[in-house]
């Protein structure tokens, strides 16, 4: 979506509008286009719209006076935002940051007061918006108390694909050819998140069907043969990886040697270690038995999607550790 046209025709509230109400929304609602890093709105600040987000994807958070951050949620494309505190009619209660370039509707206080003083139907979305934001924040307080950092972040992913809250964010994926290390080779990435993992990983992307990428039907592999891992947890100056796009996910597998990789707090260290390294990508170590059989350390989730994943399609390259 890239105008105000587009997002009032993926919401769900704008479809019993009539053509006059639909004129005065489209005349009366601004655009604002915010860089990634930057404040759609401060903490403290007025409410004066409710926001919609025509592309990008922006945080609700908060930073406490020690300092302390937390973020809420965030809000995708299709979705709109902050009625909450226009109908409290009290100041915002939260910080919104763009996390990626970001356009925003800024619909004024006056004609969201208009909307809901004269459509029923308006009412009842807003009804439905605010039990599924209520049904968000329980399910958010519960994957809290009872889920492990692994699959709350899952959760929260999941969360953003909500059809209700946000429209917009199609379910399908899109085949893309990358090139890494030199070869082009199929990756299945979500379309809102096509970009490379690191500058120096995921050199160029290429969109496709999958008529176009014949990588992507199932190959039978061989036994690769790959370079052999340092006996200490990492070399010197570089490592053996290859940068790994599936199903949204980007992250790197890492070589190293089995011993490291069966040492769970040994594995642990070096995992945090190298995603550093790599701007905060995700990390899977490695290591090879004797016949060659590879075994993993890392997110579970990440795991299943190497699972049935041949290792000579994995593009690997020496990477200069940072």
């Amino acid at each position: 979506m890239k105008t105000l046209t587009d997002l009032l025709e993926a919401s769900h509230w704008t479809k019993s509008l009539s053509r006059e109400q639909r004129a005065r929304v489209e005349a009366e609602t601004a655009l604002k286009d915010v860089p990634a890093g930057a404040f759609v709105c401060r903490k403290g600040d007025p409410v004066e719209n409710w926001i919609g987000i025509v592309h990008g994807l922006v945080k609700m958070t908060s930073v406490s006076p020690e300092g302390k951050t937390t973020t809420f949620l965030g809000v995708a494309g299709g979705g709109w935002f902050g009625e909450g505190s226009l109908l409290k009619d009290q100041t915002r209660k939260y910080d919104i940051v763009a996390l990626r370039a970001t356009r925003v509707a800024l619909m004024p206080k006056a004609t969201f007061d208009w909307l809901l003083d004269t459509d029923i139907a308006f009412n009842r979305f807003l009804i439905v918006q605010l039990n599924e934001r209520l049904a968000q924040f329980i399910a958010m307080v519960e994957n809290q108390r009872l889920l492990e950092p692994d699959a709350r972040v899952a959760r929260s992913i999941a969360a953003l694909f909500n059809p209700v809250l946000y429209p917009a964010m199609a379910p399908e994926v899109q085949i893309l050819q990358v090139q890494a290390g030199g070869a082009w080779a199929c990756a299945v990435v979500d379309r809102q998140r096509m970009q490379a993992v690191d500058g120096s990983l995921l050199r160029q992307a290429l969109a496709s069907s999958a008529d176009e990428c014949p990588d992507c039907l199932p190959v039978a592999a061989p036994k690769v043969e790959l370079p052999e891992a340092e006996q200490d947890t990492t070399p010197a100056g570089q490592v053996q990886a290859a940068a790994v796009s599936l199903q949204g996910r980007r992250f790197l597998v890492v070589l190293t040697s089995l011993g490291v990789v069966a040492s769970p707090g040994e594995a642990d260290m070096l995992s945090a270690d190298l995603s550093a390294r790599f701007g905060g990508t995700e990390v899977v170590l490695m290591g090879q038995a004797d016949d060659g059989t590879p075994h993993y350390h890392g997110n579970p989730m990440l795991l299943d999607l190497l699972a049935d994943l041949p290792l000579d399609r994995l593009p690997w390259k020496a990477y200069p550790l940072r």
